[in-house]
């Protein structure tokens, strides 16, 4: 068989690609340059990202070989959850984008971009662990795409399995936790203008930031743990040294708190005491802890939430540290249905923060309103969707939950989208 290198990376042969991070080391030691080096691969054959040459060398310096030398039976390389987490990413933006996944091209996906050869049984058990099926579809082969009877069985057999209405809960004692964010990437906006003239322009820019907001819902209704904010951006703070700027900018943060009746413990900034440049707050475990540092958890009280990472810290429960006697997290593939937080407070309450008139490009008073809408429909709806979405449900109740038509993405499938988005923009930049 011929073994002369080709095409991208991933069909290079693996004994090829130790020599490759070799000879790259010892150049580059000597003074050539990383583009330079891929310049020559190039047009001797090989196409390397330089991201993939990155990681080959780490390999290197850690283990002696970019390719593990283990023996090749017993089991094979597995993703991690972050590699998984951006390889359903990646399935969801194709099916956004009208393009076939299948299981060769997961598989190219995945050798290509993290350098594991897995088997087709193991790619088809991940991605139904992660809540996709194999459908037909319109004009198109066959993909992967969510099946809405799967769903609809799976939320049924879950919430059958819960036994909600014969265990006699306390309403108190149920909340329900996720993340939300004040981003306006993916928000298209609309104005008037004349038919066949240029496209209306906005003065009123959206903000650079995007913040990073905690919800927890609880079953009787009250608002016990009032939606909290977290931030880079330093106009939140109070605790700089004071200048004119400074005392302006101060004097409007409290002036937009007193507005909305929002307490200024509500907000807390999580960057750099100086020279902060992040701009996305991104949820991790730690903004749960901050989070809970604020409010106490009453007895006996029981989390659900979905099952992603920012709940677990080397695998324990962030939740169950904070207080909670039960951490219980929905199926991920029925998630976007079951949680109040998704389905329906944080569309309500956007829905109506959108259209308020607030000014977006005022960071401070454009999200100190979204709390206050936040803090309006927990009092008003969550137990109604506590009782909508799970206690009091029916089987017929889940037809109507899940309808025939496109299928909610959830708060889990919009993080794997952005974790795939956010790989596949450092991969870019590292080739400029």
């Amino acid at each position: 068989m011929d073994q002369s290198p080709s095409g991208k990376a991933a069909d290079i042969p693996d004994d090829f690609k130790t020599p490759l991070a070799r000879l790259y080391k010892a150049l580059h030691e000597n003074g050539v340059e990383r583009q330079l080096f891929l310049s020559c691969l190039e047009t001797a054959g090989f196409t390397v990202a330089p991201s993939t040459l990155g990681r080959w060398v780490a390999r290197l310096d850690t283990i002696g070989n970019v390719i593990s030398q283990n023996k090749e039976s017993g089991n094979e390389p597995a993703l991690s959850r972050e590699q998984r987490d951006i390889a359903s990413g990646m399935v969801l933006h194709e099916n956004a984008n009208g393009n076939i996944v299948s299981l060769d091209s997961f598989k190219c996906f995945v050798q290509e971009y993290f350098d594991l050869i897995i088997s087709y049984s193991t790619i088809s058990r991940y991605l139904d662990e992660d809540g996709f099926a194999c459908r037909l579809i319109q004009k198109k082969g066959k993909s992967f795409v969510v099946d809405v009877e799967a769903l609809r069985d799976a939320l049924w057999n879950w919430v059958w399995i819960q036994d909600f209405r014969c265990r006699g809960i306390k309403k108190e004692n149920y909340a329900s936790i996720d993340f939300t964010f004040t981003s306006h990437r993916n928000h298209r906006r609309t104005s008037f203008a004349p038919r066949g003239g240029p496209q209306p322009m906005a003065a009123d820019d959206a903000p650079l930031f995007s913040n990073c907001i905690v919800t927890c819902a609880w079953d009787d209704g009250l608002n016990r743990t009032p939606p909290m904010l977290f931030t880079y951006n330093s106009a939140f703070r109070k605790d700089r040294n004071p200048t004119k700027n400074r005392l302006e900018k101060v004097a409007h943060l409290e002036a937009c708190l007193d507005k909305y009746g929002i307490s200024e413990d509500r907000i807390i900034y999580i960057g750099n005491e100086k020279k902060e440049m992040r701009k996305y707050a991104r949820e991790c475990p730690d903004l749960i802890r901050l989070f809970f540092q604020n409010y106490e958890v009453p007895p006996k009280s029981i989390v659900y939430s979905d099952q992603g990472n920012s709940f677990f810290d080397n695998g324990e429960s962030v939740l169950l540290e904070a207080g909670f006697i039960k951490h219980c997290c929905y199926p991920s593939i029925v998630h976007q249905y079951l949680s109040v937080n998704d389905n329906a407070l944080h569309g309500t309450s956007k829905q109506s923060w959108r259209t308020c008139g607030v000014k977006f490009s005022d960071d401070v008073e454009s999200c100190i309103c979204l709390l206050s809408f936040l803090d309006r429909d927990l009092i008003k709806y969550s137990q109604y969707w506590w009782d909508r979405n799970m206690i009091s449900i029916t089987e017929e109740g889940v037809k109507e939950l899940i309808k025939v038509g496109p299928c909610k993405l959830s708060h889990l499938h919009k993080s794997w989208k952005r974790s795939y988005e956010e790989f596949m923009n450092e991969n870019e930049d590292n080739n400029k």
